[in-house]
């Protein structure tokens, strides 16, 4: 899905531990340095599940996971 697509589809709030195979509708990036991790329109996996709970036990600021949830693309 392109990224305009995907920012501009109907969106829920996903928790964050179960959302692999959901289509993300916003950024996620670690800060610093202010690189996405995930951008919208692209599928979340398991494996970025590990690498950002990973990010936040190291103490990084991840942007796009607030609470515990993201926002994903709605199944239609």
């Amino acid at each position: 899905m392109k990224i305009y697509d995907a920012m501009t589809a109907d969106n829920e709030k996903v928790v964050f531990r179960n959302s692999a195979g959901k289509t993300a509708a916003d950024y996620i990036y670690a800060y610093p340095p202010d690189i996405p991790i995930v951008v919208p329109g692209e599928e979340i996996t398991e494996e970025i599940i590990k690498k950002i709970e990973d990010m936040i036990e190291q103490g990084i600021t991840i942007i796009g996971v607030e609470n515990g949830l993201l926002s994903c693309v709605k199944d239609s």
